[in-house]
């Protein structure tokens, strides 16, 4: 993302504190694409106006990538998995206030998937399979600063929505156990088993992500600087499949270290 101010008068063109860095007429938002390097994303930059802060920056985007598709190689019949396609839509601030003392950043984002690309098991194989629509959506808010000098604290956090909106989900086999379960209706034994995965958290997707540290540096003269470090960090429960199974899954965890 181009993370800067972009101030446009009423010729078209737009600047980045002084710079020129294209034209766009009124009609034609086209042109602001590809000012972001990659191969795979074209992306449409939409920052009309500037803030009247030097040190505060506002900004604004819609992304639209892909991801290729491929084989399952390890599979027999080597079955296919096709190109995954996403909208991303992001806004957020930059900030540096206090002379540099306090770094304030907040950003709000909205994914749209087609075609999911999720790894699956299947006979103790990974497969990849396409998930038809997932969408994800949070906020991410990170502070940063220094009181003095030699400390440095800061704090951030994310919180995260993402789910299957539709997902027939290969999970495991229908085996004889099994096979009248939902999940194997009009299927035969060693056939896949299907669960549906709608509403469902995406893998490995935490709701609740977050950190705190400090940071105090002590000059020692000659022999350098003695730096005293410690963070706190919680990762909120995951799951390793679309089927949400709690046997595939990692408890909430907080880690301390220094």
């Amino acid at each position: 993302h181009i993370l800067g101010l972009l101030d446009r008068p009423s010729s078209g063109d737009y600047f980045f504190r002084g710079q020129n860095v294209g034209h766009m007429p009124d009609d034609d938002l086209s042109s602001l694409r590809n000012l972001a390097m990659g191969f795979v994303f074209q992306s449409f930059y939409l920052i009309p106006y500037a803030t009247a802060l030097d040190n505060v920056l506002l900004y604004a985007s819609a992304t639209r990538g892909f991801k290729s598709g491929g084989y399952n190689d390890y599979q027999p019949t080597n079955p296919v998995f096709n190109p995954e396609f996403i909208w991303s839509y992001e806004a957020g601030v930059k900030s540096d206030l206090v002379d540099g003392k306090l770094r304030l950043n907040a950003s709000a984002f909205y994914y749209d998937y087609s075609d999911l690309q999720v790894t699956t098991f299947f006979n103790s194989l990974t497969l990849v399979a396409n998930a038809a629509q997932a969408t994800v959506k949070g906020v991410d808010f990170e502070m940063v600063a220094q009181p003095k000098k030699a400390v440095t604290l800061g704090t951030s956090v994310s919180l995260l929505d993402a789910e299957y909106d539709t997902f027939a989900a290969p999970y495991g086999v229908c085996s004889p156990l099994v096979l009248a379960d939902a999940t194997c209706a009009g299927r035969t034994a060693g056939q896949v088993r299907l669960i549906n995965a709608a509403g469902n958290r995406l893998n490995n997707a935490p709701k609740i992500k977050g950190n705190a540290f400090i940071e105090n540096r002590h000059d020692m003269g000659n022999y350098g600087t003695l730096t005293m470090f410690g963070q706190v960090s919680y990762t909120d429960k995951i799951f390793f499949n679309a089927a949400n199974d709690p046997n595939a899954s990692q408890k909430s965890y907080t880690l301390v270290d220094a």
